[in-house]
């Protein structure tokens, strides 16, 4: 797997992480569903919160191959990159304030 393969799955893996949250609550609102309230209108509250960590998630995803790789790791299957970016953003995620 090439060094940008391993960077997207990666990548898709850090995004995952951001996502997972986000879906949660709007599958389960802790104030009940806005009726007559556009798609839109209930993702940007819930989602906002996330907006900054998903940039800064483009340069832990390139960090996260930088380390890997300084350590000899190598990514052969897509699966490797893509939980390697899911658990390090998992993990950063529980030192936000």
């Amino acid at each position: 797997m090439t060094n940008l393969q391993a960077f997207l799955w990666i990548l898709a893996g850090v995004g995952s992480s951001l996502l997972i949250p986000v879906i949660r609550q709007l599958a389960f609102p802790s104030g009940g569903a806005a009726k007559g309230v556009s798609f839109a209108a209930r993702v940007w509250p819930i989602a906002r919160p996330y907006l900054f960590l998903g940039i800064l998630s483009v340069l832990l995803a390139l960090v996260t191959l930088a380390v890997a790789m300084s350590n000899g790791v190598t990514f052969g299957r897509w699966h490797q990159g893509f939980l390697v970016g899911y658990f390090w953003d998992a993990t950063i995620q529980k030192f936000k304030p």
